[in-house]
């Protein structure tokens, strides 16, 4: 029998093989019908969490660009500032912008953290006022700042909907196992044990017998 701890593909591997065998008898084709929906189901949602999986890398990439967006807007922005007060040494932009007179530990921020971390450095520039020349690096940070925020939402969706693809294939699983050991007891009920035992394939190891493959000699 098939148990929890086995693999989706360990499932359609089994159940293949008995679809395979049940149709090698005659009346055999009732068993085939009870299970065969079962087992497509299951492709269908190994499939889709697959597919989910790949969204999930897709926007772990996306998130991990734009945070090095992001990252390299904050050193324009805090080299913006530098330039600035070089010009104009009694404004003190930076340390209006950058109290902290660096930026290094604002980009070392963990990736979901950053974000909002930014917005305080936007408020800070768009504190200069409108005639003020850096303020429109607070329209260049904002906008950043916004892709971030929506490919870390992007991210959060992604991992979710592999969850719930996670799920919804282990009770594909469950269905799939519980039609097999069904369709068991009713081949044993309907042609007996023997009969039972052929069209059910060897999930363990034992000594049952394999068929000799030998490679042929091609001159």
């Amino acid at each position: 029998m098939l148990f929890e701890r086995d693999s989706t593909n360990k499932h359609l591997n089994a159940t293949r093989r008995h679809i395979r065998f049940v149709r090698k008898i005659k009346t055999g084709e009732t068993l085939a019908a009870a299970i065969e929906p079962h087992y497509n189901n299951l492709i269908a949602k190994k499939e889709e969490r697959l597919a989910k999986v790949t969204l999930r890398e897709d926007a772990n990439d996306d998130l991990s660009y734009a945070d090095s967006v992001l990252d390299n807007a904050v050193r324009n922005a805090f080299s913006a500032c530098e330039k600035y007060d070089r010009e104009y040494p009694d404004n003190r932009a930076l340390r209006t912008v950058f109290p902290d007179g660096k930026f290094g530990d604002l980009i070392k921020l963990p990736i979901q953290e950053e974000p909002d971390e930014v917005d305080n450095v936007v408020l800070r520039f768009q504190s200069l006022g409108e005639d003020h020349p850096l303020f429109i690096e607070a329209e260049t940070l904002a906008s950043v700042v916004t892709n971030s925020k929506t490919a870390i939402s992007a991210l959060r969706a992604a991992i979710k909907a592999v969850k719930i693809a996670e799920a919804e294939e282990e009770m594909a699983q469950a269905n799939l196992r519980r039609q097999y050991e069904n369709n068991y007891l009713q081949a044993r009920s309907t042609f007996g044990r023997s009969v039972a035992e052929r069209i059910f394939p060897k999930l363990s190891g034992g000594s049952a017998k394999t068929a000799p493959v030998e490679e042929e000699n091609v001159e």
